[in-house]
């Protein structure tokens, strides 16, 4: 179901023509239960990464660079369109291997957090950390030789979906389930208009929103291992 179609379910659902319940209202309404949705299909997956992309960006040096400098103390922007980081790899060396990087929360680092020094304290380059903080991260140790590593940092993360706008755009979820995007407009014009409020059409929300639910709950199944149970004859 694209864009278009969509308006035409939503003013369908509602009694509504394009003067009462414009296009632009619409497209609004539309990204805004879009939105929603995707983070319902996140949270019952578990968070199971199947929503991912994969990004490379540049380790730079921090010979010359100063406080506000992009990767200064190593800190470096998340991507803008991140939800979730899920993996990050680094290497110091365009001949080396890229190496896993642990992550830390930032009260678990007992070194200074300021200077290149304190800040390679804490990791080496066999074992890289990253620490996040104000819509950043900061790898350690950084980079203190000149010269700049392409691709030297490799990103893995949730991320957030594309606002739809054309009319041919259509939604990244389960396409027979993209008659929810209607339904949770309809109810929000219902919030607008309560003397419209249908039942009926808010129960058709709730059962096509379980479905989706039960539909991203068993998509991709957790396989189990069977642990004996030990038993002590002492």
């Amino acid at each position: 179901m694209d864009l278009s179609t969509i308006r035409d379910e939503v003013r369908f659902i509602t009694r509504t023509d394009t003067t009462t319940f414009t296009s632009a209202q619409i497209n609004t309404e539309a990204n805004i239960v879009y939105q929603k949705i995707i983070l319902e299909i996140l949270k019952v997956q578990g968070y199971r990464n199947t929503a991912g992309k994969h990004v490379s960006t540049s380790l730079l040096s921090t010979s010359g660079l100063v406080s506000g400098n992009l990767g200064f103390n190593g800190e470096y922007p998340f991507p803008t369109d991140m939800v979730r980081p899920i993996r990050f790899e680094v290497k110091y060396a365009s001949t080396d291997e890229l190496v896993p990087c642990k992550v830390i929360d930032m009260v678990q680092n007992e070194h200074s957090l300021v200077g290149d020094d304190e800040v390679n304290a804490a990791a080496s380059e066999d074992l890289p950390i990253i620490r996040f903080f104000h819509d950043s991260y900061f790898i350690s140790p950084v980079k203190t030789t000149a010269g700049d590593i392409s691709g030297g940092i490799h990103i893995w993360y949730e991320y957030r979906q594309t606002a739809l706008s054309a009319d041919g755009d259509t939604p990244q979820f389960e396409e027979s389930l993209h008659d929810l995007i209607p339904l949770m407009v309809a109810e929000r014009f219902y919030l607008r208009h309560p003397s419209k409020r249908n039942a009926a059409v808010i129960s058709e929300r709730d059962s096509t929103m379980k479905q989706l639910i039960n539909f991203y709950k068993r998509r991709i199944p957790l396989a189990k291992q069977l642990v004996a149970q030990q038993t002590n004859f002492a």
